[in-house]
């Protein structure tokens, strides 16, 4: 009925969510899951996060370990389960999902997307080595650019507004 994207901000040390999609309006808990960072070990994400494993709720109304479940309650949400998203070997985030419908836990289901947590945390691996090749390109291209100007002029002058208009180029 609904999922959620919680990505791991290492600076302050706790998951917070960064999408979230409802299949129908969920305005209560959708509004809090945005807005609540979740501690390592507290609530579905923290606890995933934790064990470093995915985990079933039956009926999130009813954790004790589950901040969000007045909020889960008001708009009709109960089962829940969620995976750990790793890459090159490093936690990223949390991927959850929500039912209307309370339901015992399915292992065969969580064992599966254990394997597209690790598949989308090959997929966030590859995508920040690109960005990392793509960055790397862009100051080398830079970097021959201001060489060709220095080798090229006969004064200071000449090489500083050279660098400058260079400089200005790659900024826009």
């Amino acid at each position: 009925h609904t999922s959620s994207f919680w990505k791991l901000d290492e600076t302050n040390n706790v998951l917070k969510c960064i999408v979230s999609f409802a299949r129908e309006p969920c305005p209560n808990f959708q509004a809090v899951t945005q807005s609540m960072p979740m501690p390592y070990g507290v609530g579905l994400p923290g606890q995933v996060w934790k064990n470093n494993a995915p985990m079933w709720m039956e009926d999130v109304v009813h954790e004790t370990n589950f901040p969000r479940a007045k909020y889960a309650d008001k708009d009709g949400l109960h089962a829940a389960f969620a995976f750990p998203i790793i890459a090159a070997g490093k936690f990223v985030g949390v991927l959850e999902f929500f039912s209307k419908k309370i339901s015992k836990p399915d292992t065969d289901l969580l064992d599966a997307f254990n394997v597209v947590g690790t598949e989308l945390g090959h997929f966030f691996e590859r995508r920040r080595v690109e960005l990392e090749l793509a960055q790397q390109a862009a100051l080398n291209s830079y970097a021959a650019d201001i060489g060709s100007a220095i080798n090229s002029v006969e004064s200071l002058s000449s090489i500083l507004k050279d660098c400058a208009e260079i400089t200005l180029r790659k900024l826009d």
